[in-house]
């Protein structure tokens, strides 16, 4: 900040921008914003929430790609089909991350059937289309689209296209390297699985006794569908059924208790057989990724109802009808036999990315609008369908869209044409009457609009001021100190990894987009100020202000250790003049000096905590404390005004 108000070039604030659009930093930051819209996060969800150990490297991805400035339809294409493209790279393997984002019910063969496998894939497609069309296309799972036109068909010739995909993590290393290691996991995964099962058909006896005892406890039209053979359930009933199949379950530790003796030793002795062979995996850089099985895909049904029992036609690959404008439709060509895809994905992502299409550039111009200004053009950013909200500048998105992609789809390029003009540059702060009248909420632009910050810029905001955050880049997730009754009582299955108790210190104090996102456990700070879902794409942020804010960030350990942090940090660099404390204090958490009246108050406040730590402190020694383990009044109190300084509405609001 000091560097800009010094600068007396006329060009100052485009220096400024440009400055920034180089920083590591700002990768960091608007990465941040696309993994929400990916619903990106570190482990599975569902009961065990298994952690993910590579996913990282995705997120590492779209931080250098905005730092990099990847063009947009690049960006789009790797995501999608990065192991068909020809100058596939490291790069475009790890991009395909994207496809496996998404919430995964578990990895043994016994969790897996056609239903998990179809869910995966319509998580896959209704991502897709939100993220990079701004559709719901997921609405046509079961029927044509109430709302938009767009056919159930559509929606299974889009799910045809991955269809013949597989989860595969995939070597970043030499061909060579990689099929030695593809062929030991292939072996390790094989005898694992084995064991896995062996496990589960010597429980099931047992399994099966305590379901049938927590059935018993249900109404009787639920007892009453779960009796009727399979193939003689009414509709209602198979529904029924379901339902009951998937909620009711047993939890590991009533299952080990239940067990007969032997069972529970023969199960003690799997568990340590599996944990030996876990061992003896090889370790080698891997991308969570996916892939075709090979050049032919297998069939891919049309399904009534999308029920899987109501299988109708095969469907082949296809695009959007509503979007096959001239030179904007998509054809599948039929692979070579000697190819290693289908190239199904590449195709697609070929036609999102066309700049002819219609909706493709619109969607991330309106994104990147939409975090500078608070809210976007259209409000409903993954939707631009007849229910989502219309925009309130269409021209101004029209050409936004096609600047977009006259300047080679570059975002950085649209970043400096916001932030560079008049619009932009407007107060938050205006006396216009007619103006609030008008549009009380701003959606015309007549100011800025005064926006929160989201929890990660505030933990970040308050490592920065502190002086403790760590800038290192990229890697593993770091595990910040989390309340212990988010971890115990949790399920834990057989190498199932839960959150490490990691205590306060600077090995965690990195930036927020470095701490592991899992989708049950989140640390303090990010959990209330509205994260974002982590099992859907989320378009945007919620903002609430509720008690619970506020009493975390005057009550929490970590922003109390961070304040005593901030203030060595002020009597480091201002001496022990109160005076010049404060105005450091305001210079370092607010990016301004104190006004007259905020000096006074401020120098108020010190001598009242000064008093206040004085009377404590003596009693703290009279009651046996060692004088040594005490701050000493004048510290305290600094430390108290730099806590302050963390809870004003300013140090957490945009204004």
């Amino acid at each position: 900040a000091k560097s800009f108000l010094d600068d007396d070039s006329p060009h100052a604030y485009e220096k400024l921008i440009d400055r920034l659009l180089e920083s590591d930093r700002y990768g960091e930051r608007w990465g941040r914003h696309w993994l929400d819209v990916v619903r990106y996060a570190d482990s599975d969800g569902y009961e065990y929430d298994k952690l993910r150990p590579h996913s990282w490297r995705y997120r590492d991805y779209v931080i250098r790609a905005f730092n990099e400035d990847k063009p947009y339809d690049r960006f789009i294409v790797e995501q999608l089909a990065g192991d068909e493209l020809p100058d596939r790279d490291f790069d475009s393997l790890t991009a395909l991350g994207f496809c496996r984002n998404g919430p995964f019910i578990g990895d043994m063969a016994f969790m897996q059937n056609e239903q998990t496998r179809q869910d995966e894939l319509d998580d896959i497609v209704t991502t897709t289309a939100s993220a990079f069309l701004g559709l719901t296309v997921g609405c046509a799972r079961c029927h044509h689209h109430k709302f938009d036109p767009i056919g159930q068909k559509d929606y299974y010739r889009l799910v045809s296209v991955f269809a013949p995909s597989v989860r595969k993590d995939i070597p970043l290393a030499p061909p060579r390297l990689g099929e030695e290691y593809d062929k030991t996991l292939r072996e390790i995964d094989r005898r694992v699985e084995t064991l896995k099962y062996q496990t589960y058909k010597l429980q099931e006896p047992t399994r099966r006794k305590l379901l049938e005892a927590k059935y018993l406890e249900l109404p009787e039209t639920l007892q009453a569908a779960l009796k009727t053979d399979p193939d003689k359930r009414t509709e209602a009933q198979q529904l029924q059924a379901k339902e009951v199949q998937t909620t009711v379950t047993i939890e590991e530790s009533a299952l080990l208790e239940a067990l007969p003796a032997e069972d529970r030793e023969k199960t003690a002795e799997l568990k340590a057989e599996i944990e030996k062979l876990e061992e003896t995996r090889p370790t080698i850089p891997l991308a969570h990724a996916i892939a075709d099985r090979g050049p032919v895909a297998r069939p891919s049904y049309f399904l009534h109802r999308g029920s899987i029992q109501s299988k109708g036609s095969e469907v082949m690959p296809g695009t959007l009808a509503v979007l096959r404008l001239p030179g904007a439709e998509a054809d599948f060509p039929k692979p070579e036999p000697s190819a290693h895809s289908t190239r199904r994905r590449l195709t697609l992502a070929g036609w999102i990315a066309d700049p002819e299409n219609p909706l493709t550039a619109r969607v991330m111009v309106n994104r990147i609008w939409q975090h500078h200004f608070g809210r976007a053009l259209v409000g409903t950013p993954n939707d631009f369908g007849r229910m989502g909200e219309r925009p309130t500048h269409p021209r101004l998105l029209d050409w936004l869209a096609t600047e977009f992609v006259r300047q080679g789809w570059s975002i950085k390029a649209m970043h400096r044409l916001i932030l560079t003009s008049h619009t932009y540059r407007q107060d938050s702060v205006t006396d216009s009457p007619a103006n609030r009248s008008i549009d009380p909420e701003n959606l015309y632009l007549w100011r800025t609009r005064p926006r929160r910050l989201e929890g990660e810029a505030i933990r970040d905001s308050i490592l920065a001021v502190s002086g403790a955050l760590d800038l290192q880049a990229g890697g593993p997730g770091v595990f910040p100190e989390v309340d212990r009754g988010l971890i115990e009582g949790s399920p834990k299955g057989a190498g199932y990894q839960r959150w490490p108790v990691t205590k306060d210190g600077p090995e965690v104090w990195r930036r927020s987009i470095y701490t592991t996102q899992m989708r049950t456990i989140t640390p303090p700070i990010l959990d209330l100020f509205d994260p974002p879902d982590k099992l859907a794409s989320c378009p945007k942020r919620t903002t609430t202000t509720v008690p619970t804010q506020a009493l975390q960030l005057l009550n929490s350990p970590f922003v109390d250790r961070q304040a005593a942090i901030f203030a060595d940090r002020v009597r480091n660099e201002a001496g022990r003049d109160p005076s010049r404390q404060i105005e450091r204090t305001f210079l370092l958490s607010l990016s301004r000096p104190p006004g007259p009246a905020e000096s006074l108050e401020s120098l108020a406040f010190l001598r009242r905590q000064q008093s206040y730590h004085a009377r404590h402190n003596q009693t703290l020694i009279e009651e046996g404390v060692d004088p040594a383990e005490i701050r000493p009044p004048t510290k305290a109190a600094l430390v108290d005004l730099c806590h302050a300084m963390f809870n004003l509405s300013e140090f957490v609001y945009v204004n």
